[in-house]
């Protein structure tokens, strides 16, 4: 496998991007779309809407592009293929640090903290309207994340909701190429891996040609736990991922660490601070890493995945944007972190990151990661810098304690 400088990995998506609705995603390879390259919410720019409005270090969040001008009329100024000053500064903004993925939905809108409009893409001409919006990422070289499930939905009305706008739509199979069935923060421990496995399966059935990615709440080690459709209470995490894995091709894994980096937060290890813990989620070299877990079977976790007789793909998806978002914490200490991730063996970054993700081969055998780590310069500032204290997310604990 030769590894794609970061030019390269950047025109495969693309190419072409200036020529409105000229990118057929269709036509781009699943293995190019789970190189996942992404800022979720940490680029800046001085836009109308966000935590902070109008100043230089107010945050680029993509997936309300169309609040910035017409969600519903795409040629009208605004629209999705008319965009007006603003909206262009903000795709150029995000475009020019190379990341070639970011994230939309569910289309139920669900505005954050109300610091953008709501609009909703729910109705089948509003859902055309959305569908121009994923095109306009498209043709600007962004492969759009779409999260499906509503907070606080049910699978049965998730599906009411979407059945109808994407199972015999053409033009939705093929601009939703990568998807999230169950949606942001679904559930804790209160969903069984039943649950989530059918969510999974589902987003499968609907979208057969889509990447299909699990995205928990911080700190979780497996999407388990109890509900009326099953109790993975005392079974442990390796059949709680038996029964997910199948269903997915990589799992972006958001965690808190980067609330508190220097802190000590697992007792095993009080050698080690919150970011070194967090550094061995996806470390090859660390026995219980994640990586080790899903590549060589550590503790009895499965190897194989929807890709067939292989690992899922393993995310640093989520670390840093509840604090650059709330907090103003630097861009350039994200970039740091999801660096290092690819370094040590992560699939892709979905929360800032400046390296080239490498695209794993088809064949079973892994081929680790060759970008090199960051300076130690930069590594020993992560680590000795004490931030300023920081509010953690609400329901997030402080640390994850993996069983040794």
């Amino acid at each position: 496998m030769r590894t794609l400088t970061r030019a390269e990995s950047t025109l495969v998506i693309n190419a072409g991007a200036e020529t409105r609705g000229a990118i057929d995603p269709a036509t781009i390879p699943l293995r190019t779309i789970a190189a996942i390259r992404g800022a979720m919410w940490t680029v800046r720019g001085p836009w109308q809407y966000g935590p902070r409005p109008g100043q230089p270090s107010n945050i680029t969040a993509l997936e309300y592009l169309y609040s910035y001008g017409d969600p519903y009329d795409s040629r009208a100024p605004g629209g999705a293929f008319n965009l007006n000053d603003e909206q262009a500064s903000m795709l150029l903004k995000y475009c020019s640090y190379g990341y070639t993925h970011m994230c939309i939905g569910p289309v139920t809108a669900q505005s954050y903290r109300a610091h953008y409009p709501d609009f909703f893409f729910n109705t089948p001409a509003s859902f055309e309207s959305f569908l121009d919006w994923l095109q306009c990422f498209w043709d600007h070289g962004l492969c759009p994340i779409v999260f499906l499930h509503p907070d606080n939905w049910t699978l049965d009305q998730t599906k009411a909701l979407y059945e109808p706008l994407i199972r015999n739509n053409a033009r939705a199979q093929r601009l939703m190429r990568c998807i999230v069935p169950a949606g942001w923060e679904p559930a804790y421990y209160n969903w069984s891996s039943q649950t989530w496995a059918s969510y999974m399966q589902w987003g499968h059935d609907i979208l057969p040609n889509a990447l299909i990615l699990l995205h928990t709440v911080p700190d979780v080690d497996a999407p388990g736990g109890t509900d009326e459709n099953g109790d993975d209470n005392g079974k442990g995490n390796d059949t709680v991922w038996a029964r997910v894995c199948p269903t997915i091709h990589g799992w972006l894994n958001q965690s808190s660490a980067f609330a508190y980096p220097n802190e000590i937060g697992d007792p095993n290890h009080p050698e080690k601070t919150n970011y070194d813990n967090w550094v061995d989620l996806f470390n090859k070299d660390c026995s219980y890493s994640y990586y080790n877990r899903f590549h060589h079977g550590y503790a009895g976790w499965p190897t194989n995945s929807l890709w067939g007789d292989e690992p899922i793909y393993l995310y640093s998806g989520e670390f840093c944007s509840y604090w650059n978002y709330h907090d103003n914490r630097p861009y350039e200490e994200g970039v740091g972190w999801g660096d290092r991730s690819i370094s040590v063996g992560a699939d892709g970054y979905l929360d800032s990151g400046a390296c080239v993700v490498p695209e794993r081969s088809d064949t079973r055998a892994r081929e680790a990661p060759t970008v090199p780590p960051p300076s130690w310069d930069t590594t020993a500032a992560i680590n000795t810098t004490k931030f300023y204290p920081t509010h953690l997310m609400r329901g997030i604990r402080s640390g994850s304690l993996l069983p040794r």
